[in-house]
């Protein structure tokens, strides 16, 4: 039973170590465009703003004095850190598509509270949405502007539309089998 007890400590121990060495990022000083791409105005409303006409891909990164540990996180205010200029054409930023972050929410939702699993470059690690044609630029040197398009966003990560016909199908079938169920047999 002590054996048991003394393991416990020491598992509690280990882990309260090693939270203790992850720190909340304060800015990127190193970055990379990773892409800007056009919205139709079905998906910017979709992604939560019908004014946004293009959406960017931030690659997190180390370098320039940031180092990344396991458990580190970064959320919007290391963004809004890391820009040096145009910071008024970003409408929002929003989770990117990393399987390695640890995002708050889904994918493209807000971006909240990220973590980092290691020591590595995170490629589309950050969305923003923005419109305008100024250059938004994150320092070491990033810019990105309207002019960059690679062409359309593919959408994914945007949850699709349920169209109008196939979700009254859908609410009709719900109701029935809900009905079905709650029937109750009357005793013989």
């Amino acid at each position: 039973m002590r054996n048991l007890v003394r393991s416990f400590i020491v598992a509690g121990l280990v882990v309260l170590g090693s939270s203790a060495s992850a720190a909340t990022i304060n800015q990127f000083n190193k970055t990379t465009n990773d892409g800007v791409y056009t919205l139709t105005a079905a998906q910017a409303t979709a992604l939560g703003d019908a004014s946004a006409t293009r959406i960017g891909f931030f690659r997190v990164r180390e370098g320039s004095g940031t180092v990344f540990n396991a458990g580190d996180t970064f959320d919007q205010t290391t963004m809004a850190n890391s820009v040096t200029s145009g910071a008024g054409n970003i409408i929002a930023f929003l989770n990117g598509r990393n399987s390695s972050l640890t995002y708050t929410g889904g994918t493209l939702e807000a971006l909240g509270t990220t973590t980092v699993g290691s020591s590595n470059s995170y490629y589309e690690g950050v969305a923003f949405l923005f419109s305008g044609t100024g250059n938004i630029v994150f320092r070491g040197s990033s810019t990105f502007n309207a002019g960059q398009t690679r062409g359309a966003f593919d959408g994914v990560g945007i949850p699709a539309a349920v169209p109008l016909p196939a979700a009254a199908w859908m609410l009709i079938a719900g109701l029935g089998g809900l009905a079905a169920f709650g029937r109750r047999r009357k005793p013989a």
